[in-house]
């Protein structure tokens, strides 16, 4: 009976009563009500009007999108630096965009980062309605706008709220622990700093293909036959 008023918002308690029927359960509307209010379920009029976060990723999920940072410490002769990545994710299919990669993800990148991915015919955010974000100061009210004329509405998460985005979070742990904790960069040509000519790549749970991936995003500039054999692209897992 829970299940079926989470499942139907719309089914009131004569509803449930008549498919609580069909099963051979002989109810009253009082005990349905009555059960329904033990699990803390409002009535129909009240269900209807409130949706989960959980039920409006699944009726969603074909056109939603989301995105967030992670950094990457690049040792140099000035010793460690911070570089930013931009990425973004496509829930449905787990389809991962490297849009860029930088030491100052200022006002102007962040546009050009939006830009990039909604442009018309090889855009990312193509064919997408919501794109998720946190609260990230990162996130201008400049790139949100671009990403609104490119036909995709931006959602800001609420504060606090870290397990909101956690398809962007879980990947984000994903290329950490597979494959960051076995890479030393070494100096800017390795990272790089941008990697928004990156093609996407389908990631669902082959962490093996993360890890080539990563390491060819992040190494393409500057690449040479050397830079390949060292970052074990095609060959492979080795530490840059």
């Amino acid at each position: 009976m829970v299940q079926m008023a989470k499942e139907n918002p719309g089914w009131g308690y004569d509803r449930i009563v008549g498919a609580m029927a069909n099963l051979g359960h002989r109810l009253s509307d009082q005990t349905v009500g009555n059960i329904l209010h033990r699990h803390d379920i409002p009535p129909a009029p009240k269900r209807k009007q409130v949706t989960s976060w959980k039920d409006f990723i699944r009726a969603h999920m074909a056109v939603l999108a989301a995105t967030d940072f992670f950094t990457v410490e690049v040792l140099t002769l000035r010793g460690l630096i911070t570089y930013y990545v931009l990425f973004f994710i496509h829930l449905e299919s787990r389809r991962i965009c490297l849009a860029g990669v930088t030491r100052h993800p200022d006002q102007g990148w962040m546009e050009q980062m939006a830009r990039n991915v909604t442009m018309e015919d090889s855009g990312f955010l193509i064919n997408r309605r919501y794109l998720l974000h946190d609260r990230d100061s990162k996130y201008c009210s400049s790139f949100r706008q671009v990403i609104e004329a490119g036909s995709v509405k931006t959602l800001a998460l609420p504060p606090r709220s870290p397990n909101l985005n956690a398809y962007a979070e879980r990947w984000v742990r994903s290329v950490k622990e597979e494959c960051l904790a076995k890479l030393i960069l070494l100096g800017e040509a390795h990272c790089g700093e941008r990697c928004a000519t990156t093609k996407p790549t389908i990631m669902r749970k082959e962490i093996t293909k993360a890890k080539t991936t990563y390491c060819y995003s992040l190494c393409r500039l500057k690449q040479s036959a050397e830079n390949r054999k060292r970052c074990g692209v095609g060959s492979g897992w080795a530490a840059c």
